[in-house]
């Protein structure tokens, strides 16, 4: 048999070649596990952003309201770099980051007009399709592979967004 004491953790008992595979398995689990608790706080911050647009829009322009979303970002960015300094701005690509810059600003425009002026549910299924767009896009522009599944889930969530906007039981009498 093989002799170990039994109130050593397992790993203690391992060779170094698990102990490293085991350290990376959970390194990789736990960063799963942050990026979806960051992907849920995302949702909720991007719902109340967008509740907090739909009722200050007809007040403030929709540059304003988007050079304040704009600053906050860039807060948010110096914070996260602080121990990086200035490196954070060098790029080898600046071509495409001027092109993403370009397209985020119109990207930010586009999302504050439309929260600021349209029926909030309206706004809100909208925004809900972009798991649609970003699947065809990712297919037609990237050459990724998207299979079945993640068309159906896409088709599901443009039906969802068309439930939203227009729900066919709207109009049933239930009395």
């Amino acid at each position: 048999g093989i002799s170990r004491d039994i109130r050593a953790p397992w790993w203690k008992a391992a060779s170094g070649r698990r102990l490293v595979m085991s350290a990376v398995g959970r390194e990789r689990r736990f960063g799963e596990r942050v990026a979806v608790q960051l992907m849920i706080a995302q949702a909720v911050l991007f719902a109340a952003e967008n509740a907090a647009i739909h009722q200050i829009g007809g007040r403030m322009s929709i540059s304003a309201l988007a050079f304040l979303r704009a600053a906050g970002g860039i807060l948010v960015v110096f914070f996260l770099s602080r121990d990086t300094g200035i490196a954070v701005f060098r790029t080898r690509q600046l071509g495409l980051q001027l092109l993403r810059g370009g397209a985020s600003a119109a990207y930010l425009w586009v999302l504050v007009y439309s929260f600021a002026h349209l029926p909030f549910t309206d706004a809100t299924a909208i925004s809900y399709m972009q798991a649609a767009y970003i699947a065809v896009f990712s297919a037609l522009i990237l050459g990724e592979a998207v299979g079945p599944l993640r068309w159906g889930g896409a088709g599901l969530g443009i039906g969802g967004a068309v439930v939203v906007r227009r729900p066919c039981f709207a109009t049933w009498n239930m009395t």
